[in-house]
């Protein structure tokens, strides 16, 4: 099983992030509920995943953003209570 370990506490938290990599070579989180819940914990991931960069997963890269603060590929995650973007709760702003 792999891990990733924040120096704060002790225990071990199991939270792989798997991305592809876009036609401009960035990495793109498959799962970034995920990358923001670890960055909200003040973690960085340590387990990544590099998958086949599918058609369904192309796609993703052409959804509407909620706002132009909010580009789908960026350094900024919207929290929203509905999936569509409705109900903007806050950002979380990832440092990597």
């Amino acid at each position: 099983m792999e891990r990733c370990h924040n120096s704060r506490t002790d225990p071990f938290i199991t939270l792989p992030i798997r991305y592809f990599i876009d036609d401009f070579g960035r990495r793109v989180a498959e799962n970034n509920r995920g990358l923001a819940a670890l960055t909200m914990a003040g973690m960085e991931p340590t387990i990544t995943i590099e998958v086949e960069r599918t058609s369904e997963l192309a796609e993703r890269l052409w959804e509407k953003p909620i706002d132009r603060f909010h580009p789908v590929v960026g350094t900024r995650i919207a929290v929203t209570i509905q999936r569509d973007g409705t109900g903007h709760l806050y950002t979380v702003f990832m440092p990597y």
